[in-house]
C-alpha cells in the first residue's frame, strides 16, 4: 500500500520519465524497433507466466514456453484473449485482493459493445498510459504555452494541478453530457489552441455552430478520438475547426493510445515499442496473418494487441474488436484505415439528437445491467434491450431506468420501451453496437 501511495504521489515525474523514453524511441530504425519488441514481449510473457495462473494455464494448454521463445512470431501459438475472458480474469483478482485493487487507478471502457469493462491499473501503469497520450501531443508540436480544451466523460474531468495554477500547460474541459451550447460557450471563453474530443462531440459542436452561425476561432490542433471518422463528419469538423487542424488517434481505455496521426499525414503511426499489433486475416479466433514480406504489402483484418508494460492485468493477444487496414512503411507497419467504430445517433423529429454517451452514463450506474443495446425504431420510439443479473427486480430496475432516460435524455416526444432478454447476440463483425437507429439521418 505504501508503494501504491508513493506511485500516486510521484505520478507527474513518472509521466515525464515515460514520455522521455517514448520521444527517444519514436525515430528508431525498424531493426532496433523489432529488437526492442522481442525483448519486451519475452519479458512480459515470462513475467505473466510466473505471476498469473490465468496465463500460465493458457500457455501450458497451448504448449507454449515463454522462457525458450526465440522469435516474436511464436506468440501466435497463444490463444486470442477476448473481452469476456479478460473481464473474468480481472474480476477474479479484484475479488481475491480488493484492498490492492481499490488502491489503484480505476476506469471503465466506453460501452460501445454494450458490455462495459472495469479497468484496474497501478499508478505506475497509469503514468505510462498518460505518457502515451502526452507523446501524441508533443509529436504534434505541443508546448507549455498551449491551451487545451477537452470534452471527456464526466468521471474523467480533471482538477487544476499545481502546474496549471502557475499558468503553464493550461487545460479546460466540459463533460460530453453537456449541451452543445455549453460546449461552444466554454470553447469561446477559453479560446484554446488544442481541442480533443470524441468525434460525436466535435460533430455536435459543429452542427450547433452552423445552426447559430457562429465562427469559432480556429485551433492549431483538433484531435478526434474513440470513433471512426466518416467523410461527412470530417467535412463538417474541418469546416468548423480548420482544414489543416484535424488529426485522429486510435486507442482503447485498456491500453490508452495505440496509434496516432501527425498533422498532414493520412496514416496512423503505431506505438511499436510499447505494443505488438497483430492483424488477423479474418474474424476467426485462430486465424493467422498472411505472409507480409513486401514492403508495400497491405493487410486487412481484426486488430489484436499485446501491451508490453501493463503487468497488473496483462493484455496478451487481446482482441480489440476493430478491423484495421495496414501497410508496410520504412520496414514497419502503419495503419491506413480503422473500421468498426461507427455508432448511430438517436435523432428526434425536431432535429435534436443524442449520441451513445448519454445512454452509457445512465447504464454504467446500474451494476445490475450486464449487457444493453439501444434501438431507435422511430423518431419517438426507443427500445432498450438489456440483460440483467438474476437477482435484480425487473420492474424496479425498469422504473429507475425510465426515470433517468426521461430526465437526462429526453421526455417530450420520446417513448422508451425496456425489453429484458437473456442474451444479446453480436453483430456480424463480432462487436455489439450499443446504439442502432432505424430512422433516416445524415452522418
Amino acid at each position: 500500500m505504501l508503494t501504491d501511495r508513493w506511485q500516486k504521489l510521484t505520478l507527474n515525474p513518472r509521466i515525464y520519465v515515460n514520455l522521455r523514453r517514448l520521444m527517444k524511441e519514436r525515430h528508431l530504425p525498424a531493426e532496433e524497433i523489432k529488437r526492442l519488441q522481442f525483448q519486451r514481449l519475452k519479458s512480459l510473457l515470462c513475467d505473466a507466466y510466473k505471476t498469473h495462473p490465468f496465463y500460465r494455464e493458457r500457455f501450458d494448454a497451448a504448449g507454449f514456453d515463454p522462457f525458450t521463445m526465440q522469435h516474436t512470431a511464436e506468440i501466435e501459438r497463444i490463444p486470442i484473449l477476448h473481452k469476456d475472458e479478460y473481464r473474468q480474469f480481472t474480476n477474479s483478482i479484484a475479488q481475491q485482493h480488493p484492498e490492492r485493487c481499490n488502491a489503484w487507478y480505476r476506469d471503465g471502457t466506453s460501452g460501445s459493445t454494450g458490455m462495459p469493462l472495469t479497468i484496474y491499473r497501478t499508478w505506475d501503469e497509469r503514468a505510462y498510459m498518460s505518457a502515451k497520450w502526452m507523446h501524441v501531443l508533443y509529436a504534434n508540436g505541443y508546448t507549455f504555452r498551449d491551451v487545451t480544451f477537452s470534452i471527456p466523460s464526466p468521471h474523467r474531468l480533471q482538477r487544476e494541478s499545481i502546474v496549471q495554477s502557475l499558468g503553464l500547460f493550461a487545460r479546460h474541459s466540459v463533460p460530453y453530457t453537456a449541451p452543445a451550447e455549453e460546449m461552444v460557450t466554454a470553447y469561446l471563453k477559453y479560446n484554446p489552441t488544442i481541442i480533443y474530443a470524441n468525434k460525436s462531440q466535435l460533430v455536435v459542436m459543429a452542427l450547433y455552430c452552423n445552426a447559430q452561425k457562429i465562427n469559432l476561432p480556429k485551433p492549431r490542433l483538433c484531435i478526434s478520438a474513440a470513433e471512426t471518422m466518416d467523410a461527412n463528419s470530417r467535412a463538417l469538423i474541418t469546416e468548423t475547426f480548420g482544414q489543416d487542424a484535424l488529426i485522429e488517434v486510435y486507442g482503447a481505455v485498456e491500453t490508452n493510445i495505440l496509434a496516432w496521426q501527425e498533422k498532414n499525414e493520412d496514416f496512423f503511426r503505431v506505438s511499436h515499442t510499447t505494443n505488438l499489433l497483430e492483424v488477423l486475416h479474418n474474424n476467426s479466433p485462430g486465424a493467422k496473418k498472411p505472409p507480409n514480406t513486401d514492403q508495400s504489402a497491405e493487410t486487412t483484418g481484426q486488430a489484436v494487441i499485446t501491451d508490453f508494460f501493463i503487468r497488473s492485468f496483462p493484455l496478451i493477444r487481446y482482441a480489440l474488436g476493430d478491423e484495421v487496414e495496414t501497410k508496410m512503411q520504412n520496414g514497419i507497419s502503419v495503419i491506413k484505415k480503422i473500421r468498426g467504430r461507427m455508432d448511430d445517433w438517436v435523432i428526434f423529429s425536431d432535429g435534436g439528437r443524442r449520441s451513445f454517451h448519454f445512454f452509457y452514463e445512465i447504464m454504467e450506474r446500474r451494476p445490475e445491467i450486464l449487457q444493453f443495446r439501444v434501438i431507435q425504431e422511430d423518431y419517438d420510439l426507443i427500445r432498450i434491450k438489456a440483460v440483467k443479473t438474476s437477482a435484480a427486480n425487473p420492474d424496479d430496475l425498469a422504473r429507475i431506468l425510465l426515470s433517468d432516460f426521461r430526465r437526462e435524455i429526453r421526455e417530450t416526444g420520446a417513448n422508451y420501451i425496456i425489453e429484458w432478454v437473456d442474451e444479446l447476440p453480436p453483430d456480424p463483425n463480432g462487436k455489439r453496437r450499443m446504439l442502432i437507429s432505424k430512422v433516416g439521418q445524415e452522418k
